[in-house]
């Protein structure tokens, strides 16, 4: 039975890594012809759309230094989650003009707010003081319902985005303004968003990588992105210390609620990984779990040795529960022993003092 089994596990795995190194290689052409050695992109119309919505390559360190950038200020974390998918397909669900899911999507669905209007991304026609200086823009307005005891129940809302899309991440910077609300003009609330690919060890180069020096992770090689938002109450007017703690305690409220909301979103809209999106490291789980299984039929003792320590350890167990249960019936069992020990001893002296009250009325009789 253990030759069969093995035999059939080696036949399985072989099949499931076989098929999925044959998606793996044309995953690993496709990329190949839309990148060029040189440049790093090929000038076709169809691949000029994949560069739209992937960006340029840059290097790690580039990344990082745009991480950082965009980060200071904003000491305050909204969310922090990991997403099965690819970089590509969270901009094309969450971010993208027609997203299934975009941020206008889940304020008309979600948050229900009433007269939600996105603008569609455009580029950036003047220099800005962000980190995603000079890229894409949006404007998403709309009328939302409080439920704050302090302001009017009704608020418009104006987000103001702009995005920064590049080969290993994607950089949201949204300004939160709201309007007809006490000091509504004294501060604006800003978050960055950062989703960045994570990078498996085992993750391949392509010929762009060697011209940069370094590793440059290949469009959509990671199937799980890193999403982190962090956000801040910025005050663009003097306000008094009172007024500022009361309007950054009600905005830490509404933003954790916003982003609980969006977390479950998140959660529940996050398809499955496809085939064409499983990477080397899958075969390496597959190679590992089938190693386990073949130690443990080679070594079948091993196995039964482990299975006698924990019967051994539970009989132990059980027997030490039965001698304490049997100790605390021995000590109860003792102390009703005494209190009936007591209750004799009590009887004999009473029926002491009553034969002495009779042998005394007895001879008080006789005299």
């Amino acid at each position: 039975l253990s030759d069969i089994f093995r035999e059939g596990e080696h036949t399985n795995n072989a099949r499931i890594i076989s098929s999925r190194r044959e998606v793996l290689e044309k995953n690993r052409s496709n990329h190949t012809l839309r990148h060029s050695r040189t440049t790093g992109y090929v000038d076709t119309a169809e691949n000029q759309m994949e560069t739209d919505i992937s960006g340029p390559l840059i290097s790690a360190q580039e990344w990082d230094r745009i991480k950082r950038s965009c980060i200071v200020g904003y000491s305050e974390l909204a969310l922090e989650t990991q997403i099965s998918m690819s970089l590509k397909k969270f901009h094309e669900m969450y971010i993208a003009d027609n997203a299934a899911y975009s941020m206008a999507w889940f304020q008309r669905q979600v948050i229900k707010d009433e007269n939600v209007q996105c603008s569609l991304w455009t580029k950036e026609d003047k220099a800005v003081t962000t980190c995603v200086s000079n890229d894409m823009k949006r404007k998403i307005t709309s009328l939302h319902k409080r439920t704050a005891k302090v302001g009017p129940s009704n608020v418009p809302l104006e987000r103001r985005q702009q995005c920064k899309i590049t080969s290993r991440g994607v950089v949201l910077n949204t300004t939160l303004t709201m309007r007809n609300i006490p000091y509504g003009e004294n501060f604006v609330v800003e978050d960055v968003w950062i989703a960045e690919a994570i990078q498996l060890e085992h993750q391949p180069s392509c010929s762009a990588e060697a011209k940069l020096g370094e590793s440059i992770a290949p469009q959509n090689a990671s199937t799980q992105i890193n999403l982190i938002v962090r956000y801040r109450v910025k005050f663009t007017k003097p306000t008094m210390s009172m007024v500022k703690k009361v309007i950054i305690d009600q905005s830490k409220r509404e933003v954790k609620i916003w982003f609980d909301q969006y977390l479950e979103m998140l959660d529940s809209r996050t398809p499955i990984i496809s085939e064409a999106q499983i990477s080397i490291d899958d075969e390496q789980h597959i190679l590992a779990r089938h190693n386990v299984v073949e130690r443990t039929l080679s070594n079948p003792f091993g196995n039964l040795l482990s299975n006698a320590y924990i019967i051994t350890f539970v009989l132990f167990c059980s027997l030490a529960i039965f001698m304490l249960l049997v100790f605390v019936q021995n000590v109860e069992l003792k102390t009703k022993m005494a209190v009936l020990e007591n209750l004799l001893h009590d009887l004999h002296l009473e029926n002491t003092k009553i034969i002495e009250k009779i042998e005394k009325l007895n001879f008080a009789r006789e005299e």
